[in-house]
């Protein structure tokens, strides 16, 4: 009886661990899952900014650039190739590259046998090797402008990728498929390679270079040329003897994306940033640090609002931000500072000792730090008590983050009679309250954005739909008619964003605050060798003028400005801006 009294409690306690286990990758698939796109062949096309070419010159050592060269065929092959088995490319491959990384290899010796890999791929689709017909769209360019590259090899090069383009769309990219709801995956992963085979870590390099090449729809956001970034990440990538190296390639690539997005699953990488935070947040200010906010509000801390942070752990915080910025991703700097405020305050250990200055002392502090689950279970209780709430006879404020499909009408009705209501967004909202706020907020609408999604069965390509799925409407006619004051700032991200552009259908709406996120759209996770679990946006969002929001954030119609040299401390500048319009007149 005791053995089944043990195994009856073992297990809840086994599920238990597994739920705990999935918990990181449950929360992405969520947001993977927040936005949709019905791929259709009368979806009409979008024209993304072209690909920068950026290609080694003879100041890299010749085997990085031989990486370089056989990275840009794998692309080629592995996303256009039609041939319905896995890791083809990675197959055909790996006889040079192992070559090249044992090498040396010359250029010559190279490029023979690169056309022999060619030469099989074009005897497999049945193309014959005619010198003529060169590729000339901007997506093979490079095979042109390459001095590395022989006449021969071009000649092999441009009437592979020819032959891609006559092949039957429907049957193109065997590598990835559009599931039925639109969002691009990539079939498959390499997530069981031996990482610490370097050829394994570069095929996974090349691999996630190439899908973002032919399948990343924010191309906007990226500060320089995807093909730079390959160059520089390729030696990170080969060197990587060590697992904390091989985390830092993947993040100083994933970082390269500009994309908010990515810096969740660097916050989440504890091999490098420990899984522990502070209990506060950090602004900074003309290249100054400054506490800026709590995690939460009844959570003790020894700094105060308004401190400057002079160092953490004896670093200089100048020298900690600029190492840790190589390794953050973000969509705009406001953004930056967010995660890189999260990779500077977190640690393995349980407490921090910083350095601060508070008016004209300096002082040395220590501060606790929890684990992120505790500091989110604060939250959640937080906001499970927020509710609207009057701040006088006609202005209300509401905090979205307590917005629920269930709740959202009840709470209306409790302030649609004031004539101004702030909404605030700086949080991630239920995504059931979406629709019922619409019913309150704004009027009939049949859309406010456009979704731009990569195209499977042509790599490179992408098209565009309607944000709204297929005949219905947003809003009310019954829609609240008074001064509705939006606020925003880096918090507001990924589906808030979505969110905040609905609501500026609102005909009186006036959005307040800083950058927003610049992370709109779904969440796309990939794996690398090893199982290292990386995100990035899948989806671009455009506003109803067709212009991308990803990267800028939501139209801010007036900002908030905070001094070079001071936070103001026991006051919440956005409120009180929000505040502030409700007195002038003409609002």
């Amino acid at each position: 009886m005791k053995r089944l009294k043990y195994l009856f409690w073992l297990v809840p306690v086994f599920v238990v661990l597994i739920l705990l286990g999935y918990g990181i990758v449950c929360y992405a698939r969520l947001l993977e899952n927040s936005f949709e796109a019905s791929i259709s062949p009368s979806d009409p096309y979008y024209k993304l900014t072209d690909h920068l070419v950026c290609l080694p010159d003879s100041t890299v050592p010749e085997r990085d650039r031989e990486l370089f060269y056989i990275a840009k065929v794998y692309g080629l092959i592995e996303y256009k190739s039609t041939y319905y088995k896995e890791q083809y490319a990675y197959e055909l491959l790996y006889p040079l590259l192992q070559e090249v990384v044992e090498g040396p290899v010359s250029i010559k010796s190279f490029n023979d046998k690169l056309q022999k890999a060619l030469q099989r791929e074009l005897a497999r689709i049945g193309a014959k090797t005619r010198r003529d017909s060169l590729l000339t769209t901007y997506e093979e360019v490079w095979v042109q402008k390459s001095s590395d590259v022989t006449q021969e090899s071009k000649m092999l090069l441009g009437r592979l990728a020819h032959a891609y383009t006559q092949i039957d769309k429907t049957s193109a990219s065997f590598a990835t498929d559009n599931k039925p709801k639109g969002l691009i995956r990539r079939r498959g992963s390499y997530r069981d390679l031996d990482w610490r085979n370097p050829l394994n870590r570069l095929i996974g390099l090349f691999d996630f270079y190439a899908f973002v090449y032919y399948f990343y729809p924010n191309r906007q956001l990226l500060e320089q040329p995807w093909d730079l970034s390959l160059q520089q990440a390729i030696p990170m990538f080969l060197q990587a003897d060590n697992e904390v190296d091989y985390h830092k390639a993947i993040r100083y690539i994933t970082a390269r994306l500009n994309d908010s997005h990515a810096s969740h699953s660097t916050a989440m990488d504890t091999l490098l940033f420990g899984e522990r935070r502070a209990g506060f947040r950090m602004r900074a200010l003309s290249g100054r640090w400054f506490v800026y906010s709590k995690r939460s509000a009844n959570y003790p801390t020894n700094v105060r609002v308004g401190d400057e942070v002079l160092s953490v752990n004896s670093i200089p915080i100048k020298q900690l931000s600029d190492s840790l910025a190589l390794f953050v991703s973000a969509s705009n700097a406001s953004t930056r500072d967010k995660f890189l405020n999260n990779a500077i305050l977190s640690t393995p250990q349980e407490s921090f000792v910083l350095k601060i200055r508070r008016n004209k002392d300096t002082l040395e502090v220590k501060e606790k730090s929890e684990h992120m689950d505790y500091f989110n279970s604060l939250k959640l209780e937080e906001e499970g008590k927020m509710k609207p709430q009057w701040l006088n006879d006609s202005v209300a404020y509401w905090h979205l983050a307590s917005a629920k499909q269930d709740n959202v009408e009840s709470f209306y009705r409790q302030v649609c009679n004031a004539q101004y209501i702030i909404l605030d967004l700086r949080c991630y909202p239920y995504q059931s309250s979406f629709w019922e706020l619409s019913k309150c907020f704004i009027p009939k609408t049949e859309n406010f954005s456009y979704i731009v999604y990569p195209d499977s069965q042509r790599p490179g390509e992408f098209k565009y739909i309607a944000g709204l799925p297929g005949p219905h409407h947003l809003g009310s006619e019954n829609y609240y008619k008074g001064n509705v004051i939006l606020i925003v700032d880096n918090q507001t991200e990924s589906f808030s964003e979505y969110l905040c552009m609905m609501l500026q259908k609102n005909p009186k709406a006036i959005t307040v605050g800083t950058s927003s996120s610049g992370a709109n759209g779904n969440v796309h996770l990939y794996e690398f060798p090893g199982g290292v679990m990386t995100f990035l946006t899948g989806l671009g969002v455009l506003d109803s003028n067709y212009s991308p929001m990803n990267g800028r954030g939501v139209k801010i119609d007036v900002p908030i400005l905070f001094d070079a040299n001071t936070i103001p401390a026991n006051v919440d500048p956005y409120l009180s801006k929000a505040i502030e319009l409700t007195l002038r007149a003409g609002l």
